[in-house]
């Protein structure tokens, strides 16, 4: 047993050395501990991690298993065994969970009010969360000398990246961080928590929020639709969150229903739309085109359609309703009395296709009759 995790901590070197963050190797290492436990290491084959792989997936969802064949994929190479791991799992494409400021402010800061040991602190990094979209582990590398309060921005370094990036904070932000700031001295770092603390406090509150997946990661998610919702360009969004790929910045957004409602509403605006009943317009007619007139203009076309020449009877028998009145200019508000002409369901259904064609065809008819 001393053996194998002699061996083990040499694999988490393996991996630092590598590149891997110091968290990724404590996870991959736990993945392959587990591993270890249902496969002996000189047992190790294909077939056995095969096995291993397959019961793994009928218990643990797709994403799991992708995390276990990446952490064995870089034992087998710490191994120096030339065994091929199975490709990754497709994972179900969900939409995407976020949280929105109102549900942040009238759901969730009334629980922080009533359970927080400090709550000005836990207020103040909740909206840090949400408008800067901060990914929660690089909490543990801000101090307050990162941070230049005359240019609105923090400069951090991301050890797993190995670069810099900068973020911007909103005036609300920056107010919020002056006020914590003033109350709390700097001892750690600029929140005087790391990562797994902020972690472990969700996790206590979660209870609260049952119809939401509440998680620092969920605020990241937030922080993206928020602003797209405000109209913020997806481009500056991946800039906010620091995404090296757009794909990903897009996989975050999750446009609201009255968002799209509206979209659709706007896209219509002044668009004529056939009804997949009887051909006619949604739109509104005005008041004018009622059924005295309609009743009229049937009379006037002997209740006759001026096409095909059904007859009202007919029409009554085969659709049970009267001969319909159609707009030979198609606009609606025109309701002069030789802009309005007789047709049957089918032939007013034709006039939705080539209007032209039946503008030029009705206005002559027109002409023929007067």
């Amino acid at each position: 047993m001393k053996g194998e995790e002699d061996m083990l901590n040499k694999f988490r070197e393996y991996l630092l050395v590598n590149g891997k963050s110091n968290r990724t190797a404590i996870d991959y290492v736990s993945r392959v501990r587990c591993f270890l436990k249902q496969v002996d290491l000189e047992h190790i084959s294909e077939k056995n991690i095969n096995k291993f792989l397959l019961k793994l997936q009928e218990k643990t969802k797709e994403e799991t298993g992708n995390s276990y064949r990446k952490a064995l994929k870089y034992f087998l190479k710490f191994l120096k065994k030339d065994i091929e791991i199975p490709t990754y799992l497709k994972p179900i494409k969900k939409l995407p969970e976020t949280i929105t400021l109102k549900y942040l402010e009238k759901t969730v800061i009334p629980v922080i009010e009533n359970t927080a040991h400090n709550v000005l602190k836990t207020k103040t990094i909740l909206y840090f969360l949400f408008y800067t979209g901060i990914r929660v582990s690089e909490i543990d590398y801000i101090k307050r000398d990162h941070i230049d309060f005359k240019k609105r921005e923090i400069k951090i370094y991301i050890p797993k990246k190995k670069e810099e990036r900068i973020i911007t904070l909103s005036k609300i932000i920056k107010k919020l961080l002056q006020g914590y700031f003033a109350s709390e001295k700097e001892i750690t770092n600029a929140f005087n928590i790391n990562s797994d603390a902020v972690k472990k406090y969700f996790n206590r509150i979660k209870k609260h929020f049952k119809e939401i997946n509440f998680s620092p990661h969920l605020f990241r998610k937030g922080c993206a639709n928020h602003y797209y919702q405000k109209g913020v360009k997806i481009e500056v969004i991946q800039e906010m969150l620091g995404h090296s790929s757009i794909e990903t910045t897009k996989r975050y957004i999750r446009i609201d229903k009255d968002t799209i409602h509206k979209a659709q509403d706007e896209a219509d605006e002044g668009e004529k739309i056939v009804s997949c009943i009887d051909g006619r317009n949604f739109k509104e007619y005005p008041q004018e085109f009622n059924d005295k007139l309609k009743a009229k203009i049937r009379k006037q076309d002997d209740y006759t359609c001026q096409n095909c020449s059904m007859t009202e009877k007919e029409h009554l028998k085969k659709y049970n309703k009267s001969l319909e009145i159609h707009h030979i200019d198609y606009n609606k508000k025109n309701c002069k009395e030789e802009n309005l002409i007789t047709l049957c369901q089918e032939c007013n259904y034709k006039t939705n296709f080539n209007k032209e064609y039946w503008n030029k065809f009705y206005i002559k008819i027109k002409k023929e009759v007067d």
